[in-house]
């Protein structure tokens, strides 16, 4: 198969958007970033103020949850990615 780029690996989740966004429970931002090295996939915090500190508690809950969460899914595609990439790649993804 080859060596995998960061937007080839991105591209293998985004065929499968509907069902990791299905699994997470939400819609997700799917940022490929074409003209840069890293591509994104996040889940923005909505309709919470986070310039109110009263929010903040809640808001780090969210994103302690919703990180985990989000990595729990990935995880199994990555794995799936990474068992197709050729012997001869170094990379190793951190899973």
């Amino acid at each position: 198969m080859g060596i995998f780029t960061n937007k080839s690996i991105f591209d293998e989740l985004f065929n499968h958007k509907e069902k990791i966004e299905q699994e997470f429970g939400d819609n997700l931002d799917w940022q490929r970033l074409t003209d840069k090295i890293a591509s994104r996939v996040r889940y923005p915090i909505k309709k919470i103020d986070w310039r109110d500190e009263n929010n903040w508690d809640e808001i780090h809950e969210l994103l302690i949850n919703n990180t985990i969460k989000l990595e729990g899914i990935l995880r199994e595609y990555l794995k799936n990615i990474n068992s197709k990439r050729s012997p001869i790649s170094t990379y190793k993804f951190l899973f």
